[in-house]
């Protein structure tokens, strides 16, 4: 009699699926009844998948710095040009003021640069 007959003719007998897994389905069962470790495990394929397209998603070189906005605030982006959809953020004028000596950025409204999504550098 060959292994699959006699695994077959043991559950037939009335034997538990538990005393023939391996373990790792034993493990694979006990993990996927763990709501917590699922989401867990999501959580670190997605890291592992964002960490492979990285570069793809990087908006420029890891060397390419610019010291005059290094304490630059975070930009609103703004989605919509006259109810058209172009997004864009206003540029920023920097000037250290003179009694604090630190650097007062402001928003130039008339000067709009445009965000542009997937294009070639």
């Amino acid at each position: 009699m060959s292994q699959n007959s006699s695994t077959i003719a043991s559950n037939e007998k009335g034997v538990d699926r538990k005393d023939i897994a391996t373990q790792w389905k034993l493990m694979w069962w006990r993990f996927k009844n763990h709501k917590m470790a699922l989401f867990s495990l999501f959580i670190v394929i997605a890291l592992y998948f964002f960490a492979f397209i990285a570069e793809f998603l990087s908006t420029g070189t890891p060397h390419e710095t610019n010291p005059y906005f290094a304490y630059c605030p975070p930009q609103t982006i703004h989605w919509f040009d006259n109810g058209s959809f172009r997004p864009y953020v206003e540029s920023l004028t920097g000037k250290r003021d003179p009694e604090t000596y630190m650097r007062v950025f402001t928003l130039d409204p008339n000067n709009k640069i445009p965000i542009q999504f997937f294009f070639p550098w």
